[in-house]
C-alpha cells in the first residue's frame, strides 16, 4: 500500500511511504492519483483504480417497461409466418429474436448507466454554497498562497463545517419526529441507513463455471443456455 501525504501548504514538501501489507507485484495494476479535494482533511486523499478498468466504472443499462410505448411494441413485434416457416428451426428462432428485439429498442427505453450519486438526506442548498464557495477560495489560494487567502479559505472551511452540522441536526430532529406506530420496521432502517449515507450497493452478476468467470451478460447467457440443454429435450 502506498499512502502519500501532502501538507496543504503548496511549497510543503510531499512524502511517499510503502506499507508492506500487500505484495509490490499489485503495483504493476493500480493507478494511485492525488484528488483535487481536501475533503475535510489537511491532506489530499490518495485515489486508487485499476490499471486496465478501460474507463469508468457503469450500471448496465436495464429496460424501463414502465415508460415503454406498448402499442407501438405490439406493430412492431409482428411475428409473421414467414419467419417461422423455415426448415432449419434455429434460424426460425433467431428470426423471432431479432423481431422482438428490434422492437424492444425502438419503444422501450434504457436506463443510463451512469452511477447514481446517492446525496444524504441532511444536504441542502445551504450546504452546498457553502461548499462551493468552500472549493472556490481554495482555488485561489492554491495559486495565490497568500495569508489573506489561506485565512479567507479557512473561515469558509468553517463556516461550511458549521452549516454541515447544523443541517445534521435538524435532519436528525426531522427524522425522528417522522416515526410513527405505523412506520414500517423497513422504512425505518431504509431512513436510518440513508441518514448514516449507506445504500444497497450495485453488485454486477458474475457467473463462475470451474476456473473461468464471466461477466458479460451475452457469455452469461450462453453458460446458462448450454447449462440448461444437457438437461432439458
Amino acid at each position: 500500500m502506498i499512502r502519500k501525504r501532502t501538507s496543504t501548504n503548496p511549497h510543503a514538501p510531499s512524502t511517499v511511504s510503502i506499507w508492506p501489507f500487500v505484495p509490490l507485484t499489485l503495483l504493476s495494476l493500480l493507478n494511485f492519483t492525488v484528488g483535487s479535494d481536501l475533503c475535510n482533511s489537511d491532506h489530499f486523499p490518495i485515489i486508487v483504480s485499476y490499471a486496465d478498468s478501460g474507463g469508468a466504472m457503469q450500471y448496465p443499462p436495464r429496460y424501463l417497461f414502465q415508460r415503454a410505448d406498448w402499442g407501438n411494441f405490439m406493430q412492431l413485434a409482428d411475428i409473421t409466418e414467414s419467419m417461422v416457416s423455415i426448415a432449419d428451426i434455429t434460424e426460425a428462432v433467431q428470426n423471432v429474436i431479432e423481431c422482438l428485439i428490434h422492437a424492444t429498442n425502438n419503444t422501450i427505453p434504457e436506463s443510463s448507466p451512469r452511477l447514481r450519486k446517492f446525496r444524504r438526506p441532511w444536504w441542502n442548498e445551504a450546504y452546498r454554497d457553502s461548499r462551493r464557495e468552500e472549493k472556490k477560495l481554495w482555488n485561489i489560494f492554491r495559486r495565490y498562497p497568500t495569508t489573506d487567502n489561506h485565512v479567507a479559505f479557512k473561515r469558509a472551511k468553517a463556516l461550511a463545517r458549521r452549516i454541515r452540522r447544523r443541517s445534521q441536526r435538524e435532519s436528525w430532529i426531522n427524522f425522528v419526529s417522522s416515526i410513527t406506530s405505523s412506520t414500517s420496521s423497513k422504512q425505518l432502517w431504509k431512513k436510518f441507513k440513508a441518514a448514516n449515507g449507506i445504500y444497497r450497493e450495485f453488485s454486477f452478476p458474475v457467473l463462475n463455471t470451474g476456473n473461468v468467470t464471466h461477466s458479460a451478460p451475452l457469455d452469461i447467457a450462453n453458460t446458462l443456455g448450454h447449462a440448461f440443454a444437457k438437461f432439458s429435450n
